[in-house]
This record gives structure tokens, sequence and C-alpha cells, in this order.
């Protein structure tokens, strides 16, 4: 994400790495940012998963995925394979969209286009099928500068 020039109204809207965190409490932040939440009333699965991975191209450049300190399946450690040609960079981090935590976890970031949601779609039936210990957690997509984060209402 290199040249990206993010920028933050406030020190308090991001933690340390850079991230919006407190969703449900930071809506002022959340606009500051041009983060938007989007709230499902089922979980996006089949088709609809993949085509919201679709539509969801239009507007970001990058997903990523959390791997914390699990003993991971054999079927995570092949889809971070699966997806390596599209992985940008790693980060040690305590922290991104929705989730603290006191032991470091890897950010990892992926260039997001077709190839790459054709990828994802086929890695998992359903938008919250990732998750430890089969998959890398919490598929979250962003331009650089907003992020966009998929919760169930």
């Amino acid at each position: 994400m290199e040249g990206d020039n993010t920028t933050v109204g406030q020190q308090w809207d991001v933690g340390p790495s850079g991230l919006l965190l407190a969703w449900d409490l930071a809506r002022p932040a959340q606009e500051r940012l041009g983060a938007t939440i989007y709230r499902f009333g089922y979980e996006p699965a089949g088709s609809r998963y993949a085509d919201l991975l679709r539509a969801a191209q239009r507007f970001c450049a990058y997903v990523t995925l959390v791997m914390q300190e699990f003993t991971w399946t054999g079927r995570a450690h092949d889809a971070i394979e699966q997806l390596k040609q599209w992985h940008l960079e790693d980060h040690q981090v305590q922290e991104w969209p929705g989730t603290q935590t006191r032991k470091s976890a890897t950010l990892m970031i992926f260039k997001f286009d077709a190839d790459t949601a054709g990828a994802l779609s086929g890695l998992a039936r359903r938008l919250y099928q990732w998750e430890q210990p089969d998959l890398p957690e919490d598929l979250i997509s962003t331009n650089g500068t907003a992020l966009a984060r998929f919760d169930l209402a």
C-alpha cells in the first residue's frame, strides 16, 4: 500500500496500527475516514457471497485477513498459499477493525481484483466462513484509506 496517503482527522480516531477501532462507538471517526459498515440480516452465501465480492471490487483495492496464534488447520495454510500471488505485505498488530487483543497477530494485506475475488469465493462459500482454525479470520476490504466491514445485524 506504499504511496497511499491516509489521513486521520484526530489521533484518537485510530489505534496504534492506524486501523479504526470500536466500530459502534466511532461513527464520527468512521465518517471522517470514509469507513462503511454494511449490516446484513442474513449471511451472504453461495452466489450472493460471490456477488458481494464482485461488487466490493468497485470500491476496494485491497483485502485483509488475520492469523492469530492458533493451531491452524492445513486448510488455512493452503488458503494462504493459494492467495500468495496477491499478497502485498504483513503487519504484526494487536488490533484491527472490530478487534483488540493482547497478543500480536499477523494482518495480511492482499491486492483485490477479479482474480482475488474468484479465489476468495473458491476458498469459502460464506462470508463468515473466514474464521479460525480452518481459514484466516476477519475478511475486510479496503481502498487504502477507507474500510468496508461486513457484519450481521
